[in-house]
């Protein structure tokens, strides 16, 4: 699965999800696979926020558990700079002044001219130099409120 850490708890059924009060999840899924694992049971879901990772983001028709929420959490949000600006990326749905990650990753490549892609293995020397970079150019993580 992953990082063993106390708080943590990894599984491969969906309806695992609403024994926790927080889940994350990061695969694209038919939507009726959600709907299945989060039909109501009869049993109260302690499920209060789906964190989602997952790229495109597709929301998930919670309309018969409201009670959760439902947060894209894959994206990075801009401020006008001269580097990117504007709707730049409005085939992937999300809202103007933010992009996804890997698409930043791929500016990034191109700006500091290196001959890898975003995609694959990470670079653990690399990441903090690049993020400290992108942060240089208007990027940052997303605010969330919930």
């Amino acid at each position: 699965h992953g990082i063993k850490l106390p708080n943590v708890t990894y599984s491969s059924d969906l309806s695992d999800m609403l024994n926790y009060r927080v889940a994350i999840v990061g695969k694209m899924l038919a939507p009726k696979q959600y709907n299945k694992a989060l039909k109501p049971t009869g049993n109260d879901a302690k499920t209060r926020l789906i964190l989602d990772y997952t790229v495109p983001f597709i929301p998930i028709d919670l309309t018969h558990r409201r009670e959760i929420r439902h947060i894209q959490i894959g994206i990075l949000a801009t401020s006008r700079n001269t580097l990117i600006e504007g709707h730049y990326d409005i085939c992937m749905s999300h809202d103007q002044d933010h992009i996804y990650p890997c698409h930043m990753g791929c500016i990034l490549n191109m700006v500091e001219q290196r001959e890898t892609n975003e995609t694959g293995d990470i670079n653990l020397d690399d990441v903090e130099r690049l993020w400290n970079r992108a942060k240089g150019y208007g990027i940052r993580n997303k605010s969330l409120s919930y």
